[in-house]
């Protein structure tokens, strides 16, 4: 996963995304692949991507984007 954290700081009021890119590095599929934003943080933490992906083969890449902004 690139990048392997995010360090965020920003006033409130303001926004900032970020491009989060995920790669299978195992043998076998995953299959039903879907983002979720996390529930405690939902008003901070968004997804600007549709959060379905589907199946992923090994090898494969996906991104998200993520949107921070802080009330």
């Amino acid at each position: 996963m690139s990048p392997r954290f995010l360090d965020v700081s920003l006033v409130a009021g303001s926004q900032l995304s970020r491009t989060v890119t995920v790669e299978n590095k195992g043998f076998g599929d995953w299959q039903n692949v879907r983002v979720v934003p996390p529930a405690a943080q939902s008003a901070l933490v968004s997804l600007t991507t549709a959060p379905d992906v589907g199946d992923v083969v090994p090898g494969g890449v996906f991104s998200f984007d993520v949107l921070f902004s802080p009330q």
